[in-house]
């Protein structure tokens, strides 16, 4: 019902709330700013007929259609729960209603509650008396507001479609990328330090080593000071996020996009880190207890091949003493085994520093290990670098047969279809060169931290091993032996060969995976780096305990 000026102004002050909403950034910049246009007057329309505004509703456009949701029916609860508010106030009706349930809503209001509802620049009043004109300019005004909000969703849902089949990201960069750009040429960089810390999460949690709950801990403790707090989810969300191996995934069609930005995974570590979060791990289904355990996954059985797995015991005494039993034994999942051995955890721990007394290396040693390990690095970087030099090339030569093709179309010189045929296997052509300079990168990177990691551990491993926790422990085995073998009567060590070398003494070249020539090679082979498996077996005696 329209009211004159009169009418609505009356001696009573009533109590109003303000309801403001925009759907989209550029309403925002065009003139329904909610902080600039809506609020502001909302509440000058307030004082100008004697309404007392006691609480604002304001929903931005980042909000979301949920949190949108949610913030009417906050709106909605309140005039409902709040006897003592009349009136509510919102700039026109396409801003307070979204939808018929919307309108529903609001008809509760006005006619169940006694509210009256007040659209500022549609010149609308309603109240529970409302004539009958005026609840036709409402039906029809709610009936234009569902179609320009249908016509927005339509409009948004292009335009992501159109971003994602070009490879580009519609919303917002997940951690270790953000959004940069003006409005028109919006992009996707990597952001550091964060970039560096997904890429650690993965390396990580690939040895196996963590559950997400302690690599958030661990995290924390790493990098607290980056201004990100991570918990066992947002790890979880780190490591299912496949942006970071160069796909966009709508959950709205259930669909993978391959985007132009740069990646941070390989797919290889991807998939291993995926593995290990389903629990299909192929060396060990996760528990509580084997968690703990410095050597889950490393020991296998001589004589089936089956995975000898950590059996955490306790047992209490009558006098009320608790031991703890930290025994390993066979699955015997292939049932070859009549009476499965056991082997204390103790004895493998005895076995590895045993064999560390005599690998510990000379200043001498450590020093000749750093020249070798330098040198044969540069030599890496230089045929790394040789090796993107002729990428390039053969970019640019791809790239010019594609532009002449162009002109021999533009010509008619070759066939649409013809065009067509050349241009895909063009393309196909640069997308195989790209990945192998992302192949290169991630050797050069993977390079650097092995090395470095290398030079690290080798410094005071034996000290490391004694005092390190479950997965220092396990970062060393891995980094030495290629795997442990238990016969039911002893445990096998097989050494990687650069430690082999190190340890007989027979030989000084550490870079034992690279070749003398200089071939060409297609991309980065990983067994040219100083950890290729060429094991040698060092058996140490152990003594068995009995199966508790």
């Amino acid at each position: 019902m329209r009211r004159p000026k009169d009418v609505l102004e009356t001696q009573v002050e009533r109590k109003a709330i303000i309801f403001a909403r925009v759907s989209t950034a550029r309403q925002e910049k065009e003139g329904l700013s909610l902080k600039e246009i809506q609020v502001p007057a909302a509440v000058e329309y307030a004082e100008k007929h004697n309404l007392k505004v006691v609480k604002t509703f304001a929903i931005g456009e980042t909000g979301g259609q949920y949190k949108s949701r949610v913030e009417f029916n906050k709106m909605v609860e309140y005039a409902q729960s709040h006897p003592e508010v009349t009136d509510i106030i919102s700039l026109r009706v396409d801003r307070i209603t979204r939808n018929f349930h919307d309108a529903v809503a609001i008809d509760d209001l006005r006619l169940k509650y006694s509210k009256r509802i007040h659209f500022t620049v549609d010149n609308l009043v309603l109240d529970a008396n409302s004539s009958s004109n005026d609840l036709l300019q409402w039906d029809v005004k709610v009936m234009v507001a569902r179609n320009y909000l249908e016509g927005v969703r339509e409009y948004g849902n292009t335009t992501k479609q159109t971003k994602l089949e070009r490879g580009e990201l519609p919303w917002n960069a997940p951690f270790g990328y953000k959004n940069t750009g003006s409005a028109g040429h919006k992009t996707v960089v990597i952001k550091e330090p964060e970039a560096s810390v997904v890429k650690e999460i993965f390396e990580e949690y690939a040895t196996d080593t963590y559950s997400c709950e302690t690599l958030a801990a661990e995290m924390n403790m790493r990098y607290g000071g980056i201004g990100k707090s991570f918990v066992k989810k947002q790890i979880n969300e780190i490591l299912r996020q496949t942006f970071y191996i160069g796909k966009i995934y709508d959950k709205k069609n259930n669909k993978y996009y391959q985007h132009i930005y740069p990646t941070l995974v390989d797919e290889k570590t991807f998939e291993e880190c995926a593995e290990i979060l389903d629990g299909n791990s192929s060396t060990h289904k996760r528990s509580k207890d084997s968690m703990l355990s410095p050597y889950r996954g490393y020991v296998i059985c001589a004589e089936c091949g089956c995975n000898v797995v950590p059996d955490f015991k306790i047992k209490r005494q009558k006098n009320g003493n608790v031991h703890h039993y930290k025994y390993y034994h066979c699955t015997n999942g292939r049932k070859i085994h009549q009476h499965v051995q056991n082997i204390d955890e103790s004895f493998i721990d005895e076995t590895i520093n045993n064999l560390l007394d005599d690998f510990t290396l000379t200043n001498e040693q450590l020093s000749g290990l750093r020249r070798d390990l330098s040198e044969k690095r540069d030599m890496k970087v230089k045929h790394y670098e040789e090796q993107r030099n002729e990428l390039e090339e053969q970019k640019m030569i791809i790239k010019r047969r594609q532009r002449n093709a162009y002109d021999l179309l533009a010509d008619g010189s070759i066939t649409q279809d013809i065009y067509n045929e050349n241009d895909a296997r063009y393309r196909k052509e640069l997308e195989d060169i790209d990945e192998q300079e992302r192949k290169l990168e991630r050797a050069d990177e993977s390079l650097y931290i092995t090395i470095g990691y290398l030079l690290d551990v080798l410094d005071g491993i034996k000290e490391r091993f004694i005092r390190g926790n479950t997965n220092t422990k396990r970062k060393i085995v891995g980094l030495l032996l290629s795997n442990l073998r238990f016969n039911g009567f002893s445990l096998d060590l097989h050494l990687k060969q650069l430690f082999s070398d190190l340890f007989s003494g027979e030989k000084r070249s550490l870079w034992l995976g690279m070749r003398d020539s200089n071939p060409r090679m297609p991309g980065p082979e990983p067994g040219a780096l100083p950890l290729g498996e060429s094991p040698v077996r060092a058996k140490i005696r152990s003594e068995i305990s009995p199966k508790s």
